[in-house]
């Protein structure tokens, strides 16, 4: 089975990773917060969950449009 080359996209693929890690810590820290009843840092931490999510969302939507773009030229190549 041929590999598959991720390279036109693995600027977007490092963004969904860094996002993916973004989204963890703030989870994390969404945990101590509610552990320490903390309400401010509850507000920022689920701001920043929200923030990573968005991020992790636009990057995958622009693999997706790589992804498209290299089929729709794969099938005008080889039709």
């Amino acid at each position: 089975m041929p590999m598959i080359d991720t390279s036109p996209y693995a600027a977007q693929l490092a963004d969904m990773d860094a996002a993916a890690w973004a989204f963890d810590q703030a989870s994390k820290a969404l945990a101590l917060a509610e552990e320490n009843d903390d309400e401010p840092a509850c507000e920022a931490a689920r701001a920043a969950e929200q923030r990573a999510r968005e991020a992790w969302r636009v990057a995958a939507q622009e693999v997706g449009r790589v992804v498209h773009m290299l089929v729709k030229m794969g099938e005008g190549r080889y039709s």
